[in-house]
């Protein structure tokens, strides 16, 4: 299956969006489905499925209890939703970074390293 990223999750929901014009009687979950189907080839729930095993190769368990993303070197508890979300969000930042300059901008740690 393909590599689905979550700002692929976010382009799927704008496509859901336009596809309320087209189809008002679709639920908000068939209209997710159509437009991941017509994008991606798949249904939303296995992108949905797929964008959260990408994301969990690169989530490492802090031994101090937090989780660190080695993508975008984010801080946070797994275990709180509202974490969760901003690490999410903060993800999607750098994927954005990555897709339209095929670059990753490094964490601070590695920024500081290279200063040194």
């Amino acid at each position: 299956m393909a590599q689905i990223l979550l700002i692929d999750l976010e382009q799927i929901k704008q496509e859901a969006e336009k596809l309320e014009e087209l189809f008002p009687s679709l639920s908000q979950e068939q209209r997710l489905d159509k437009a991941a189907k017509k994008i991606f080839n798949i249904t939303y729930p296995d992108a949905v499925n797929l964008a959260q095993e990408h994301i969990s190769r690169f989530t490492i368990e802090d031994s101090g209890g937090c989780d660190k993303c080695t993508y975008c070197d984010y801080l946070f508890m797994s275990s709180v939703e509202s974490d969760v979300q901003a690490h999410e969000l903060m993800h999607i930042e750098y994927e954005k970074v990555e897709r339209q300059f095929s670059f990753v901008p490094r964490g601070g740690e590695a920024r500081e390293a290279a200063k040194r």
